[in-house]
């Protein structure tokens, strides 16, 4: 043991760090539900850490898995009587078998690991080394998630991690914590809560943040890693639950409304991180179409006036500072407020988009974009396309020089969410011969509106592209 191990030792045996017999610090819960594939690699990231290995606890809790899982878990607690143990139950699911492991855990603090994942080598170590930094009283302290297998790299606001620090919400509310699996809990703390039965997905996010708002602040270190398997077998609990009706009404109200009910009870408002939560979860629901096909007329109806009462909670700014494109953003807002809360004015030679008093996008930042050129002796087939908001009061002309071009659209393709089109692509193709001389290509949009006819040019930049003796020049004609 290194001095500054025996350091810290002596602190946290002082300050009755230690609360069992045999000195558990860490609690590593594994819930289990058929997964022999990745099982002892979970289970080995967790005894092979750089942290000295008799000071957790590993509490594997099966439940009801149907293949070699028992089998496995049997052998890890012949292997570690002291360290390991294994419960079974009949299968209910990840949030019962949670909740039941806790009854069991004797360490300081507790962590939820999944059995298809791992952590990093020096996770405890670093963990149990900034809880003596952090001097603040935390409950929660977490650490970023990487993929790894099918998918390799950092998830979701792990830039978030730069700095090992406590996060005070108040000041910070722009930093959700949703997964409950790489974070460690205090035990104290996490037994006064439960994990949602029949919830299958956000149940860690209602159960963590519960205990973020007892105190406000938790504990971030970017110096390790949770390793999250993105499995090659599309196989995984979220993706098949999205197409279980449990996934939206029940979930809005088990989940969202409960989050937000808790917010104003304890403190009178739903707080800035709070919405911050609700709007990283919601973002996914104005962003898939999983709900067609699965609810019906009835069910829908009540889905999309649950998703509109949610996100009355969730101030402007939170909505536009999602890391979303400027379509999502236009319909989130159109859905919260209506399309009416948006003005459209004729500003020089460009059509404004305002919300509110402030410039949200304007017509010439919408470009036309080309997909496709092929030379065929001195003929030219161009194809092209534009994205826009679904308005349909707009035509585009192709210019050679000033010769109009026959643009034929030939394929159109709809962005939908909650079930309204949100953004249109058009996809253009044109054919025309070249000329000798230079062959100047611009296009032309006008817009079909009585309050604001006018017609603009595009693209906004010059493109020259050299082809043999002939030279073409897509450009923007002033």
């Amino acid at each position: 043991m290194s001095i500054k191990e025996k350091l810290i030792y002596r602190i946290f045996k002082k300050t009755n760090f230690f609360n069992n017999e045999k000195g558990f610090i860490f609690s590593i819960i594994i819930p289990i539900y058929n997964t022999e594939k990745y099982l002892a690699e979970a289970i080995d990231s967790v005894i092979n850490q750089t942290f000295d290995f008799q000071k957790v606890q590993i509490i594997l809790m099966d439940d009801g898995s149907s293949d070699s899982s028992s089998e496995i878990c049997k052998e890890y607690c012949e292997k570690y009587p002291r360290n390991i143990e294994y419960f079974y139950q009949e299968n209910q699911g990840v949030s019962v078998a949670r909740n039941t492991s806790m009854k069991y855990a004797k360490g300081k603090w507790i962590n939820f690991l999944d059995s298809d994942d791992k952590l990093e080598s020096n996770a405890l170590e670093e963990i149990f080394s900034n809880l003596l930094d952090f001097d603040e009283d935390i409950d929660v302290i977490s650490m970023p998630r990487y993929q790894f297998d099918a998918v390799e790299g950092p998830m979701g606001l792990n830039h978030k991690f730069k700095k090992n620090r406590v996060v005070n919400i108040f000041e910070e509310y722009d930093f959700p914590r949703t997964p409950v699996n790489s974070s460690f809990l205090r035990r104290e703390a996490a037994i006064k809560f439960k994990f949602k039965k029949g919830l299958f997905i956000s149940e860690d996010s209602l159960f963590i943040n519960k205990i973020i708002l007892e105190k406000c602040k938790f504990g971030v270190v970017g110096t390790t890693r949770y390793l999250y398997r993105k499995r090659f077998e599309e196989e995984s609990l979220i993706n098949t639950k999205k197409f279980e009706k449990s996934y939206f009404n029940p979930r809005m109200e088990i989940y969202f409304k409960e989050l937000i009910r808790y917010s104003m009870e304890k403190y009178g408002s739903v707080l800035k991180y709070i919405q911050s939560v609700l709007m990283y979860d919601l973002q996914w629901l104005f962003l898939e179409n999983t709900q067609d096909g699965i609810l019906d007329e009835r069910e829908m109806k009540e889905y999309y006036k649950n998703i509109h009462d949610v996100i009355q909670h969730v101030d402007d700014e939170i909505i536009l500072s999602q890391k979303l494109n400027k379509f999502q953003k236009y319909h989130i807002l159109s859905f919260k407020n209506g399309k009416d809360s948006f003005d459209i004015e004729k500003w020089d030679k460009d059509l404004i988009l305002y919300y509110g008093k402030k410039e949200f996008d304007k017509l010439s930042n919408h470009k036309i974009k080309i997909t496709d050129l092929k030379k065929e002796g001195n003929s030219i087939n161009l194809k092209c396309s534009f994205g826009f908001y679904p308005w349909d009061n707009f035509r585009i002309t192709a210019y050679r020089n000033d010769e109009a071009l026959d643009l034929n659209l030939f394929k159109e393709e709809s962005t939908i969410s909650t079930s309204q089109i949100i953004a249109k692509r058009y996809f253009y193709e044109m054919k025309f011969d070249l000329r000798d001389s230079e062959n100047r290509i611009h296009f032309d949009m006008e817009i079909d509106s009585n309050k604001y006819p006018m017609k603009l040019n595009f693209p906004n930049h010059d493109e020259n592209i050299i082809l043999d003796k002939y030279t073409l020049v897509i450009y923007h004609n002033e």
